[in-house]
């Protein structure tokens, strides 16, 4: 009997699609909303379980890539908005003072001094949001399948899902600590 690889691979996709919307927008909201009302709105989908949402999407009709990726940006768009703020956080804030005072928008500051000094955590929770948005959706997907057949579930895959997440955290955790020094 061969393995069913569909959901571990509806998960990896609708992981890609999500991590790219967050890798564009959470970066660059996270620097715009400096308030608290902008944290407090990253912390909010993070109140619902993203196996639970996963579930009841599936009972939709036409659950696909598109509908899981942007399921899934509902939870890794806090993540990366969370981490890019923290990574804004330790930055001197004289070099953003500094671009005002010569005259730089923020869009500019953004792109040339807090973008590339906030690089490496943030590519860190980017991994991390993928490897978890990969489980979490391959799960529930695998799940489901297997309440609605009546079957097991899919060892092989669960295993391949799991080994593929340790693999992707330990990625982040490299790139938390930069580039390599020679």
């Amino acid at each position: 009997m061969t393995a069913d690889w569909s959901a571990l691979w509806l998960g990896l996709q609708a992981a890609a699609l999500s991590t790219a919307i967050a890798v564009v927008l959470g970066p660059w909201l996270a620097y715009r909303w400096k308030l608290w009302a902008g944290v407090l709105l990253a912390w909010l989908p993070l109140s619902l379980s993203p196996a639970l949402l996963f579930g009841y999407c599936l009972l939709a009709a036409d659950f696909g890539r598109l509908t899981a990726g942007l399921v899934a940006s509902a939870f890794s768009l806090p993540y990366m908005m969370r981490a890019s703020a923290a990574a804004y956080g330790l930055l001197d804030p004289e070099y953003f003072n500094a671009a005002r005072g010569l005259g730089a928008s923020e869009w500019r500051i953004f792109r040339r001094i807090a973008g590339p000094l906030a690089l490496w955590p943030i590519l860190a929770a980017a991994a991390f949001a993928f490897a978890s948005v990969t489980t979490d959706c391959a799960v529930a997907l695998m799940l489901a399948r297997a309440l609605r057949t009546g079957g097991r579930l899919p060892g092989a895959a669960l295993a391949a899902t799991g080994a593929l997440s340790l693999a992707i955290h330990s990625l982040g955790t490299r790139l938390e600590r930069g580039p390599a020094e020679p």
